[in-house]
């Protein structure tokens, strides 16, 4: 854990941007980020792709309430749809809603599906039935997709 890897990966920079959030989800996220870089360099592969995925939701929080969006209307079976609480949704509901409501490009709700689908495997459960492991690559492309969704959402 030095400066010169904390500067190649732009931490500074994403430290700055998370620090203008709104408390609530500034306490969080800075938390999250300062976690997800540590685990990052020590190569903790799972608790990457765990904290990945709670960054990027903070962030989807934020931007979702710096829009005005706190109640998500969530596509469900039979084309109807159900009324959901911004902070009861989850991460793929916040990002579909987005993408339908054109907020997100289509590259950005990939970027943000990233950390989601690799999440999963929080569960043993999951990680017991596929026969897709965790690995350094993966914890690669949801520790960068995290930073890419901080900075096309925060640095503006």
């Amino acid at each position: 854990l030095t400066v010169e890897n904390l500067e190649r990966f732009s931490y500074y920079p994403l430290l700055h941007h998370i620090r203008k959030m709104k408390k609530q989800y500034r306490e969080i996220a800075e938390r999250d980020l300062n976690e997800l870089f540590l685990n990052y360099l020590m190569k903790n592969e799972k608790s990457v792709i765990v904290l990945a995925g709670s960054l990027v939701e903070v962030v989807l929080l934020h931007y979702c309430e710096k829009k005005n969006i706190t109640t998500l209307y969530v596509p469900r079976k039979n084309d109807k749809t159900e009324k959901r609480e911004l902070y009861e949704s989850d991460l793929s509901e916040i990002l579909n809603y987005l993408k339908e409501k054109k907020m997100l490009g289509d590259v950005m709700v990939q970027v943000g599906n990233i950390s989601r689908i690799y999440r999963n495997f929080i569960h043993p459960g999951k990680e017991l039935r596929e026969e897709e492991l965790l690995n350094q690559s993966k914890c690669d492309l949801c520790f960068i997709s995290a930073l890419e969704i901080i900075n096309k959402l925060l640095a503006a």
